[in-house]
């Protein structure tokens, strides 16, 4: 009785993964004819109604992009974070990474975006996608007012990739962020609210950090230019005022300056991650000359 008990326990469970199996080919098949909803829905149905199905991964996978398909971006994002916890193998990770920056992009959600690509861009050198994701990492930056690292994605873009179909987006989005006049207006700005000082009074502010030459450049127009000073790591002490008599003029430049310091403190942070993100970068296309060069060897020889 034992033996055909264990028999009949062997039959079900047998026929519950050919079963899982059966509903898996179908949604893949409907994935294939383009019939996205359909597959999306069937994928979704097999996650929820198998949590143990062996193949799991490949049904979220196949479900994301099945709401990909159909811009349910939410229920994507969903399905792919799912994928980033499970992931075991590599290409599921990589996967999952691509996939939520593409999600993100197209969802809007430009910053996490941004994260995701960066991610893909330090830990999948290898990815056959990886001028995509510089593009849209490049992009996401771009639409968050990032000029500076979107201008070095891009340039990498197309010095590493010059075949790649994002070549030609990557050269006009460079002309556009070389000719936009948003730091001219920043400039307009800071200049409309700079306080009015009394001819006496003089300010002077060391300790500048040179982080790169082009912060340096920044700097040097955006604030020497303007208020007759460089702004980095200031303190009270930095500041020698000609005339000492702590009028009102002299309170107001102090607030100004504090708070200008608190904002190049995070603008330092994140030139930093530029200055790490563009190392990687180099690297990368350092091995990509490297394997040029054994190709060719492999070729002559």
């Amino acid at each position: 009785m034992k033996k055909i008990a264990l028999i009949l326990i062997f039959i079900l469970l047998s026929s519950t993964i050919k079963i899982e199996d059966a509903n898996f080919n179908l949604a893949k098949k409907w994935y294939d004819e383009k019939k996205f909803e359909r597959a999306a829905k069937e994928f979704e149905e097999i996650y929820n109604k198998y949590p143990f199905y062996e193949s799991n991964n490949n049904v979220l996978y196949y479900a994301g992009k099945s709401y990909f398909n159909i811009k349910d971006y939410k229920k994507a994002i969903y399905f792919f974070d799912k994928l980033y916890v499970n992931a075991k193998k590599e290409i599921e990770k990589r996967q999952a990474v691509f996939e939520l920056g593409k999600s993100y992009f197209f969802s809007g959600n430009y910053a996490k975006s941004v994260l995701f690509f960066h991610e893909f861009i330090s830990k999948f050198s290898d990815s056959p996608v990886m001028h995509a994701a510089i593009y849209y990492a490049a992009n996401g930056n771009e639409k968050i007012g990032r000029k500076t690292e979107a201008i070095l994605l891009y340039d990498f873009l197309i010095q590493s990739y010059p075949d790649s179909p994002y070549v030609n987006l990557a050269k006009s989005s460079i002309n556009n962020l070389l000719t936009t006049s948003h730091y001219i207006q920043k400039k307009s700005n800071i200049i409309e609210n700079k306080p009015k000082l009394e001819p006496k009074t003089e300010i002077l502010i060391t300790n500048f950090i040179s982080i790169t030459n082009e912060i340096t450049y920044e700097k040097t127009n955006t604030y020497t230019n303007i208020f007759n000073f460089s702004v980095t790591n200031i303190t009270t002490n930095s500041i020698e005022i000609s005339d000492k008599r702590e009028d009102e003029n002299e309170k107001i430049l102090l607030e100004t300056l504090k708070k200008e310091n608190l904002k190049d403190e995070e603008e330092i942070k994140r030139y930093q991650q530029v200055i790490e993100l563009k190392n990687r970068l180099l690297k990368m296309k350092q091995r990509l000359i490297e394997e040029k060069k054994e190709i060719t060897n492999e070729i002559d020889e």
